[in-house]
């Protein structure tokens, strides 16, 4: 390879199957041909039942991973792969992948999620050169003894991740989201025509604990607003072909039904007859659509809708998983105040979160309130203690 070879740019592209299947391809940005040995680890991704999302997002770092290391890696075929790569290299491609068009330098989990998706395919590719040589191969031994000194290398420079547990928002951050998502309030970021979609968007996340894949797949048949209880239906429905986004949203969970306090009933109500009025929006079965083209929300808008959210009490940007950890930190706690067992409480968070009811996520899911009632039972506990030498004294 001399130093002025050229090489082309990958990128991804998503085909939607006559099934309604997504599929990610990693293509030459300049003649659209899929690469092959690429596409084939992605298959290899794809056995286990590999969620879309996080198949994209192992072939988008993938491509960055490719259009990064030419100046190391080559083409990246052939024994070469092996061969080439010293140990030097591995330190200067770490270094590399740190780098952001955008900033200097990208966040430590993107940069440790890159290291990690660099190790998986390099594995997997020099697996596959060793798997071609015969065993009596004089190189094999050698190749196989590289191998695994180049993958101690790259396991050698990875840096754990935070060791601090996500947990949801506090109570007053909660009020003042309420707050200003409101329709009439002052500090309302959203022009009037968005507002109340958007305040019954911010309403099913707080009172209902749905993932957002799941809000973006509620549909109009699952909204059922007649009787004593209004309801919506979190059905599970994959490869949907009546799904115009590329990106489709998922539900990971079991379905179920959710039952809706009358003033969430009311604006979702609302928001339906509004939604007629919207030009393409009929031709869609999703509830929540865009309102400039009538088309389902998309995952990306629906993030920018809540980080546009201004909050004084909070620094962060609010996200669709920070208010489901707040959701099911708020219900355990407000199950324990009506004296519901433990076992009750769990069982019941993980039906109303789609999961099996002896799944241990609902723990995992309660971090702040599960740390808050530790605290309580420690400073009681040394209290007790104390009490309890005090009174020997």
């Amino acid at each position: 390879m001399t130093t002025n070879q050229k090489f082309d740019q990958l990128k991804t592209k998503i085909l939607i199957l006559d099934s309604g299947e997504r599929v990610v391809l990693i293509i030459n940005s300049r003649t659209a041909i899929p690469h092959l040995e690429l596409n084939r680890y992605l298959f290899h991704c794809r056995k286990p039942v590999l969620a879309f999302k996080t198949l994209k997002k192992e072939a988008d770092a993938i491509c960055r991973i490719f259009n990064s290391g030419h100046h190391i890696f080559g083409d990246w075929s052939g024994y070469g792969l092996i061969h080439r790569v010293k140990g030097r290299d591995i330190f200067h491609f770490w270094e590399e992948l740190k780098k952001s068009p955008y900033k200097e330098e990208v966040s430590k989990d993107t940069h440790m999620y890159r290291w990690d998706v660099f190790k998986r395919i390099f594995d997997y590719w020099t697996d596959q050169q060793i798997l071609e040589l015969s065993h009596r191969d004089p190189d094999f031994k050698n190749l196989v003894a590289k191998k695994k000194i180049l993958l101690t290398e790259i396991s050698r420079l990875k840096v754990p991740s935070s060791s601090k547990r996500l947990v949801g928002l506090d109570k007053n951050v909660i009020q003042e989201l309420i707050e200003v998502s409101r329709v009439d309030s002052p500090n309302n970021p959203w022009i009037q025509r968005d507002r109340l979609r958007n305040q019954i968007i911010v309403d099913i996340f707080i009172r209902l604990g749905v993932r957002a894949g799941e809000l973006l797949k509620i549909t109009l048949p699952n909204v059922e607003l007649r009787g004593r209880f209004g309801t919506i239906t979190i059905e599970r429905l994959i490869n949907d072909k009546d799904d115009p986004r590329k990106d489709e949203p998922r539900v990971k969970t079991f379905g179920r039904i959710l039952e809706l306090d009358d003033d969430l009933s009311k604006n979702i109500s609302k928001y339906l007859r509004e939604r007629r009025l919207i030009p393409n929006a009929k031709k869609t079965k999703y509830l929540i659509v865009s309102h400039s083209t009538g088309t389902p929300l998309s995952s990306d808008t629906l993030g920018l809708i809540l980080r546009s959210i201004p909050l004084k009490s909070y620094n962060k940007k609010v996200t669709p998983h920070s208010l489901r950890r707040t959701w099911n930190d708020l219900f355990r706690e407000y199950s324990e105040e009506l004296g519901f067992e433990q076992e009750m409480i769990t069982q019941t968070q993980n039906y109303l979160q789609g999961r099996m009811l002896n799944s241990k996520e609902a723990y995992k899911y309660s971090a702040k309130f599960i740390e808050k009632s530790a605290r309580e039972a420690h400073l009681k506990f040394q209290k007790a203690i104390l009490g309890g030498s005090n009174e020997k004294d």
